[in-house]
């Protein structure tokens, strides 16, 4: 960023937002970690993936499904949803219980899926407050969970969203469909470090939460102060 951005001005005295990190898939898939309880298997858990194989992975059998070639797309191809996922490009992360179960994965009760996907420290130093912006593709299983949660300094994890089958929830117990999430997080005096975590739980063999385009920013002044 120029000096005009560090100092939160764009040189014309407007206020502009710095990208503290930015960790999309594509480039800054090496960055991040995953951890999954149990026993590793094809697409148990957090995933990386281009987008199109994912689209493809679940096609259904002898169905064509590429929105390239195959025009118009039989409807079949749409069932689950997951082509909706617009906002997505190249490398996605994605926890996919649906596809695990239908590539031999146990997912049930005694098997459910907990997994985490987790970033490095991202620097907030001198940081009021930032915010966490993220493309966000979610179908609500029976009693899926997707927590976000932010930890400072290797501190405790504080949750900042949740997914749920609640109406209370961020997503209103429904599905989020190829949405943007900006959540703004405030900063604790002196910490210097931030890590997020993007956890995933579920117990049935369905459905999915994919992730895209993962960004850490400085948010830009509340519209209720005055210079």
């Amino acid at each position: 960023p120029t000096a005009a951005a560090e100092a939160g001005g764009n040189g014309h005295g407007q206020p502009v937002r710095q990208t503290l990190w930015r960790g999309d898939f594509d480039g800054a898939r090496g960055a991040w970690s995953v951890q999954t309880d149990g026993t590793p298997a094809g697409w148990r858990g957090w995933t990386f993936s281009p987008r199109d194989d994912w689209f493809a992975a679940a096609a259904p059998a002898g169905v064509g499904c590429d929105p390239e070639q195959d025009r118009p797309l039989d409807q079949r191809c749409f069932l689950d949803g997951r082509q909706q996922f617009s906002r997505s490009r190249g490398v996605l992360a994605v926890a996919d219980n649906g596809l695990a179960a239908a590539k031999g994965a146990a997912v049930d009760g005694d098997h459910p899926v907990n997994s985490t996907l987790v970033s490095p420290g991202v620097p907030v130093s001198g940081k009021r407050a930032v915010e966490l912006v993220f493309s966000s593709h979610w179908r609500q299983a029976h009693k899926a969970v997707g927590r976000v949660t932010v930890a400072f300094d290797g501190g405790a994890e504080k949750e900042i969203l949740r997914y749920s089958a609640a109406r209370i929830s961020a997503n209103g117990g429904g599905d989020v469909v190829s949405g943007q999430e900006v959540i703004r997080v405030e900063v604790p005096s002196r910490a210097r470090s931030a890590v997020f975590r993007f956890g995933y739980s579920n117990n049935r063999p369905q459905m999915f939460w994919a992730v895209d385009d993962v960004v850490v920013r400085t948010p830009l002044p509340r519209a209720d102060r005055h210079a």
